[in-house]
């Protein structure tokens, strides 16, 4: 979002809840790297409370898979090349994925996205 779209967000969220501002409204506005550091940070128990109810997958699979797209939107960031690049953080995948997918390349963290976003998610595409 452009500086000036992102001041009217939070001034539209902040005066409709009586000053103070959701959290889901404050992770809109953060960084993927921050998201994925601020999952890292929660109690363990929620995080795996988390990973199990909401992507149904260990959480240390969960974990993996936001540091490997963290540095792939580094990557994207910095305009560098993705096709045929080794990621420098090699996710966890599943023995069945293995058998198909090389967690050494770009296809796994376009992979670990499909596998990230909800139903509803992909409907918005």
């Amino acid at each position: 979002m452009k500086s000036r779209k992102v001041e009217l967000f939070i001034e539209h969220h902040y005066r409709k809840y009586d000053d103070n501002l959701p959290i889901w409204v404050a992770l809109e506005i953060t960084s993927f790297g921050f998201l994925s550091k601020f999952y890292r940070n929660l109690n363990e128990d929620l995080i795996k409370h988390f990973a199990k109810i909401y992507y149904k997958v260990p959480y240390l699979y969960l974990d993996s898979w936001l540091q490997t797209l963290s540095n792939v939107r580094i990557v994207c960031a910095y305009y560098g090349r993705l096709y045929n690049k080794k990621l420098s953080f090699n996710p966890l995948l599943f023995r069945e994925d293995i058998k198909t997918i090389d967690n050494l390349f770009i296809f796994a963290a376009i992979y670990i996205t499909q596998r990230l976003l909800t139903e509803p998610d992909l409907l918005q595409i």
